[in-house]
């Protein structure tokens, strides 16, 4: 295990992807590409990432969820910082990710997380898995125009975050 203390859950039944992030996800496979988008809400009261948005239903189904201590490296750059956190190599993904093995099985080479913000307060993650070789800092700002743009969307949700 990489994190200690990371959780996930699995539900039993995936629920539908959140409809209003559908554009997002289409805009984003057309201009940047992925094998796999998965988003997350963010609450801050559990240390949760809530799963509302997967392109693969196997491995990440929607309903799903992560719980991670708060001073591991990845929510302290993506949640707290809100900043993105880049995995730009296999090996990255293997020192970062609990479920590094099912990303890896998709051909998986890079793993680029970006923040949704609004006003300060970090509202949720889009994660983009690309195969090596496949993002670059052009990649990163068309990813961080995408988590822009999903910062209505993520606000109309409700929930609680955390600046």
């Amino acid at each position: 295990m990489v994190v200690a203390n990371t959780r996930i859950v699995r539900p039993d039944k995936p629920t539908a992807n959140h409809p209003a992030f559908e554009s997002i996800a289409e805009r984003t496979k057309q201009s940047i590409g992925y094998v796999c988008l998965t988003i997350f809400t963010w609450n801050p009261s559990d240390c949760s990432l809530q799963r509302v948005y997967s392109t693969d239903q196997v491995n990440w189904p929607t309903g799903g969820a992560k719980y991670m201590p708060m001073d591991a490296p990845w929510p302290q750059t993506v949640l707290v910082r809100q900043e993105v956190h880049a995995c730009m190599t296999v090996d990255e993904i293997q020192s970062t990710y609990n479920d590094a093995t099912a990303i890896r099985s998709l051909g998986a080479g890079m793993l680029i997380c970006v923040p949704a913000v609004k006003d300060g307060v970090t509202l949720g993650a889009l994660n983009f898995i690309g195969r090596e070789g496949d993002y670059d800092e052009a990649s990163i700002r068309a990813m961080r125009n995408a988590a822009r743009d999903a910062v209505d969307v993520f606000a109309g949700l409700g929930g609680s975050h955390t600046s």
